[in-house]
């Protein structure tokens, strides 16, 4: 019934303030006094609490102004019984809907970031005395004169420390000081995507409830832009889907191509024919880059059955996303090698005859005494060097402790302790 609203009329036989009227009355009260709008056009309903009373609003889609907005449509501040409202937005509502709250999204997106300090930003600003200083931002606070209990009332003006060249220590500026201006980071055209990318998943998760009503009502068919080809070029790349604006279908494309259990690695070339610096990117940043290119006019989505993307772009651009997997997982990988241990153990060579030991300038002698692990250890004979009989010491370690050594004569054997 999208949204049913009594018009303030009344009917002869129907009292609005009695619990008595019949029910030819109330069915002629509802019949003559209410108007239903926003056909096919309700996108969500919710209802806020007050202290005494709630009220009753529906989210719609409003064709002529091309934008969402909010209706109130019933309280029990007043006689609203009869007024109601239900979910019934259409498959191209919510495409339209979907598309004018990404773009907000974005926009605000892109203000938040412009907005907002980051340590590293190169900064300016007016200081005692009307010299203006230029630096980089190396501290983030926030200002003395607000203090943690002002904070929970108001939000507190941030405060930053700019490292200036030539000057000692940083300069301390509030946000609201004269000539405060700094430089944000630019956004590269990956990030963009990336972004918009996300703005549009939260879009229509805020729609998820209405998408799921239309498809229950309104099942689509397959989508045409999917192609699914098991026909793969020179290079092993199969066409699966082309890009389709206001493709509702776009995350299930991603689904399908993407290995959502890997970390990506993301190379291209832009329509420019610059080359893209290679990225890294988990399996959900991926996701979200397919699935808008997935409602592009015109893109093509290729894969190779194994996780790694390639997208294509009608101005000759492409991108390529490939997965990051241990050697062991890639596909195709001989089983051999699969079997192989995967951490090499470094070793160290054992002398075939061990020195039997030395002696040191002060006439101690170190005998042989085993390995320890895979380096040979000697055990000194005499007590004379604050080091306990029979303490092991690595013989890479003798001369550092003990200074020159002289090899035993082959045969010579010192009784330990003697």
């Amino acid at each position: 019934m999208s949204i049913t609203i009594c018009t303030g009329r009344s009917v002869e036989g129907y009292d609005p303030n009695s619990s008595s009227n019949s029910t030819e009355a109330v069915a002629a009260h509802i019949a003559a006094c209410h108007e239903t709008t926003f056909t096919g056009a309700v996108l969500g309903l919710r209802e806020r609490n007050g202290y005494d009373d709630s009220d009753f609003y529906a989210l719609v889609w409003d064709e002529e102004q091309q934008r969402t907005r909010e209706i109130q449509y019933a309280t029990t501040r007043g006689w609203t019984y009869h007024n109601g409202a239900s979910i019934d937005a259409t498959h191209d509502v919510i495409a339209k809907a979907v598309a004018h709250e990404t773009e907000i999204r974005f926009a605000d997106a892109q203000q938040r970031h412009a907005e907002t300090v980051r340590k590293g930003y190169t900064a300016r600003a007016t200081v005692e005395g009307g010299a203006t200083v230029e630096g980089v931002i190396a501290w983030i606070g926030t200002a003395r004169e607000y203090s943690k209990w002002a904070a929970r009332y108001a939000d507190p003006v941030k405060r930053y420390g700019i490292r200036v060249e030539g000057r000692k220590g940083l300069v301390f500026v509030n946000a609201d000081a004269k000539g405060f201006a700094f430089d944000a980071e630019p956004v590269s055209a990956e990030d963009m995507i990336e972004w918009r990318a996300s703005c549009e998943h939260s879009a229509r998760a805020h729609f998820a409830q209405a998408q799921a009503i239309a498809d229950k009502r309104d099942p689509q068919p397959e989508p045409s832009s999917i192609v699914d080809s098991s026909d793969a070029d020179a290079e092993g790349w199969m066409l699966y889907a082309v890009g389709e604006a206001f493709a509702e279908h776009s995350m299930g494309v991603a689904q399908h191509v993407v290995d959502e259990s890997a970390e990506y690695t993301v190379t291209g070339v832009r329509a420019s024919g610059d080359v893209m610096e290679a990225r890294e990117r988990t399996a959900f940043q991926v996701l979200h880059t397919v699935a808008r290119y997935a409602e592009a006019d015109g893109a093509r989505i290729l894969h190779d059955g194994h996780g790694a993307v390639r997208i294509e772009r009608a101005d000759g651009a492409y991108m390529v996303l490939r997965p990051v997997r241990p050697a062991a997982e890639e596909p195709g990988t001989p089983e051999e090698a699969v079997s192989a241990p995967q951490t090499a153990v470094e070793s160290v060579e054992r002398p075939e005859e061990p020195q039997a030991g030395y002696r040191d300038a002060a006439g101690c002698v170190w005998r042989f005494a085993g390995y320890n692990g895979q380096f040979p250890t000697y055990v000194e004979t005499h007590v004379t060097h604050d080091v306990p009989v029979h303490e092991r010491v690595p013989v890479d370690e003798l001369a550092d402790v003990l200074g020159p050594l002289v090899p035993l004569a082959p045969g010579e054997v010192v009784p330990l302790g003697g």
